[in-house]
Formats: C-alpha cells, structure tokens, sequence
C-alpha cells in the first residue's frame, strides 16, 4: 500500500490597498515613485500536497485574481489573472539524494501600456539534490526553464520595451558545507 497523506486549503480574498506606490511622471518629466493609487484584489487560492511512505511528495497551488484600481475599474499592470505551481520531489536514493521538479504557469498580464498584454508562460526546473553525502556537504544541481521556454515580464516607465525577455534555459551548480 501507498499510504498517501494529504493537506489542501481554499482561501478567498479580498483587499484594499490605499496609496498604492506607483510610477509617475514628474513636473520635470522624470519618473518617481509617489503612493497614488488606491486598488482593489480578489481572488481565489487553492493548494494540495501529499506525501506518501516512500517519501515522494508533490504540490499543486493555483491563484485566481482580479485586481482593479478602484476609481477607473482599470485592471492593474503586471498582474495575472492566474498563477499556477506544480511540483514533484522523488527520494533517489535512501533520505539523501532527491530528485525534484516544478513547473509554473503565469496567464497573460497587462503591460505598462493600456491595452497591451504580456502573452502567458509555462516554465519548468529540475533540480537534483544530495544532502550529508559527507558529514555536512550538500550538493545541488539544477536547471532552470529546461524547455529553454522564451517568455517575458513586463517593462514599467523606465524601459524602452513593453516586454523584457526573461532568461532562457540555465544551470546552477551549488555545493554548501555546514559548520
């Protein structure tokens, strides 16, 4: 038998922010930063993990939201609808070396510009880690974005593009001693 044990929760929320700080326009035509904006945030959160005896374990957390400026009913800049996470951490060997993956989904987001959207993302990790291989080394590798995944942000006053592409498939190699 499996003997799975499980552990979710669903929040609603809602939240009103006064004098959001936002990015302005001086009289000297230079951007500054000055609390403006007052914003309304609702949404629905929802989160799963599980484990089980062999000691793989996983988690799914999803957000829904919508987030307004209060005056206009304009939705905000840089803000998904929905955000999604999954992840999937597998012993490899005894309670020392694991191996983990997770996967996150972002929905389109509004660029700086009215009107202009950020196309949604996927992205997924994979990440080896090795813990106490001696006395107190740890060792991690892992790749990021390893379906080398082009995808972007959004820029805000100070940049030139509506969208920043964000990096593409990259590797970490960490090796930690305790004391």
């Amino acid at each position: 038998s499996c003997n799975l044990r499980f552990w979710s929760r669903m929040s609603f929320y809602y939240n009103k922010i006064s004098d959001l700080i936002t990015q302005v326009t001086n009289e000297d035509d230079m951007l500054q930063f000055e609390n403006t904006d007052d914003v309304v945030s609702k949404g629905l959160e929802f989160e799963m993990r599980a484990d089980s005896l062999y000691g793989v374990s996983f988690y799914l957390n999803m957000n829904y939201q919508s987030s307004k400026y209060i005056d206009s009913s304009e939705e905000l800049s840089n803000s998904p609808k929905f955000v999604g996470n999954l992840g999937v951490n597998v012993p490899v060997w005894d309670d020392k070396v694991f191996l983990s993956t997770e996967s996150r989904y972002v929905g389109r987001r509004m660029s700086i510009e009215p009107g202009i959207y950020i196309e949604p993302y996927f992205v997924s990790n994979l990440s080896i880690f090795a813990k106490n291989i001696h006395e107190n080394w740890n060792i991690a590798a892992r790749i990021y974005n390893i379906l080398n995944n082009k995808y972007y942000d959004p820029g805000s006053g100070e940049h030139v593009m509506t969208g920043i592409q964000q990096d593409g498939r990259k590797y970490l190699v960490e090796v930690i001693f305790r004391f």
